[in-house]
């Protein structure tokens, strides 16, 4: 900038910005680019750069029958026991040869899903407002499949009463 006689003049506080705008502009941008990289990284979530190392998204994380051990003990072990062997007046036997022989994964996944109308038990499954959603169900019935081959025989299993619904 010069003024009318040639000499070199200074910009003024509107040119000043107009020339660093894009500069600020694109600073900006590149750091709310990165906190979301980063912020999504540590919530399991996958940003640009994908999931944290060591940490996959929850949304992806496989069933385990280890988780499904622990969800047993914190939801299914008041009523069915910790060996799922029905000592408790509430649930019926669940570890048997013969009952698990008889019970798909998918009649298994309906009973802890939608319960079983008449009896004390109920539906656990978050599409009837329970606690466990489908991987916590699978989790589950891994654990339930872990302890069907030393499993104790029961052929009396069909023929014991359950508890009615209070």
């Amino acid at each position: 900038m010069t003024d009318a006689g040639g000499a070199p003049t200074r910009p003024t506080p509107t040119e000043r910005v107009s020339r660093r705008w894009p500069a600020a502009a694109v600073a900006t941008v590149a750091v709310v680019a990165a906190a979301v990289v980063v912020f999504a990284g540590r919530r399991g979530g996958t940003g640009a750069g994908g999931a944290v190392e060591g940490h996959p998204p929850v949304a992806t994380r496989a069933p385990t029958a280890v988780e499904g051990a622990s969800l047993w003990g914190q939801y299914c072990a008041a009523c069915h026991d910790f060996a799922a062997a029905g000592r408790s007046p509430l649930g019926p036997v669940l570890v048997s040869r013969e009952y698990l022989a008889w019970a798909s994964d998918e009649r298994l996944d309906s009973l802890m899903t939608f319960g079983v109308p008449g009896t004390a038990m109920l539906g656990w499954g978050r599409e009837r407002g329970g606690m466990l959603d489908e991987r916590q169900r699978r989790s589950i019935l891994l654990h339930l499949r872990r302890l069907q081959p030393t499993a104790p025989s029961d052929p009396g299993w069909r023929g014991r009463p359950t508890t009615p619904a209070r």
